[in-house]
């Protein structure tokens, strides 16, 4: 059994990426989507070193890729645990992904007194 992933990018006169799609041999995206970013990272045994493709197109805006990397950030986190059972190495993904949401404005926390901490009292 085999399947397939398909990239294809557009680009400009510059060589700067214009419209980007997508599409896998089977599952939803068997007829391809439309996509403004990708980021790629392959792991080559041999040399160990992460190979990685990043590309995005030139309307992407900033706000989106934001929340791009926030919700990379947290898939990581859950992606990393489930790997290794790395519960703590984890969390410490997931924090960095919070602290940077918190920074980018995408999301507020709630201050400690808030989520239960009751040292603050």
């Amino acid at each position: 059994m085999r399947s397939s992933i398909h990239i294809d990018v557009e680009l400009d006169e510059q060589r700067v990426p214009q419209n980007i799609s997508w599409s896998s041999s089977d599952g939803e995206q068997s007829e391809g989507s439309a996509c403004s970013a990708f980021l790629l990272s392959i792991w080559e045994p041999e040399t160990k070193q992460t190979l990685r493709i990043d590309l995005w197109t030139k309307d992407m805006q900033k706000d989106e890729m934001d929340l791009l990397f926030f919700q990379s950030f947290l898939t990581l986190s859950e992606t990393y645990v489930k790997s290794n059972g790395e519960g703590e190495l984890g969390a410490m993904i997931r924090e960095f992904g919070y602290a940077f949401g918190e920074k980018a404005g995408l999301i507020r926390r709630a201050p400690a007194a808030e989520q239960g901490d009751s040292s603050k009292a």
